[in-house]
């Protein structure tokens, strides 16, 4: 099954969760987590089954896509942080307890929701292993070894020309409220893309989280 063409529509369009987890009674079965891939745009839906070595292998293979000390002016070197750390070890992952089930099931959640935003973000269309590497990788985990997936699952939503008010955004880091060129962060605070990568480029932390961090 070859990939889509990738757009920031069909990402905004695209919504990933994990939404359950079938923990095996007797034997060495893993553990498996229910993954439900829809389009808001469509309504279509797929429902796959991961294992934790499907989620650990992801992990790797994200942080391998972004080829660590590359040059670009994306928010690249933020994100595999941010997958650095929030990839706990397999070890952990492979507990066969309530427990490690329900924090892996938050862990795994969060780790789509890192992507999706990393891959909505504006800020990263300069970089190709932002626009190609990163979404053939979420491609090949979410639909590898299916020979068809419906088409609907790919729609992309009507073009708009709504653009924020200055009641909607204003950049914390320099108090414009101007909403062109807006990167949000996978915590959710969204700045300026000029303004966030210089930050960024100073400590991968979001400079908001750090500033309610030390109130």
């Amino acid at each position: 099954m070859q990939p889509p063409f990738y757009s920031d529509g069909l990402f905004k369009a695209m919504t990933f969760a994990v939404t359950a987890a079938s923990i095996p009674h007797r034997g060495s079965a893993p553990t498996l987590y229910t993954v439900v891939v829809g389009n808001k745009a469509s309504g279509a839906t797929i429902t796959l089954t991961k294992t934790t070595d499907d989620f650990n292998k992801f992990g790797v293979n994200l942080c391998a896509a972004l080829d660590l000390g590359h040059v670009c002016e994306a928010t690249c070197p933020w994100f595999f942080a941010h997958i650095k750390a929030s990839t706990r070890p397999k070890h952990n992952w492979c507990l066969p307890d309530a427990v490690a089930v329900e924090r892996n099931l938050q862990t795994f959640d969060d780790l789509f929701r890192a992507v999706r935003s990393f891959l909505q973000s504006s800020a990263n269309t300069t970089c190709h292993r932002a626009t190609t590497r990163i979404p053939n990788v979420l491609f090949d985990f979410l639909f590898d070894h299916m020979d068809y997936i419906d088409p609907a699952v790919f729609a992309e939503p009507p073009p708009t020309k709504r653009r924020l008010s200055f009641q909607d955004f204003r950049c914390s880091l320099c108090s414009v409220p101007h909403s062109s060129d807006v990167t949000t962060l996978t915590c959710g605070h969204a700045f300026h893309d000029e303004c966030i990568l210089n930050e960024l480029n100073k400590h991968m932390t979001c400079p908001s989280c750090a500033m309610a961090a030390a109130s």
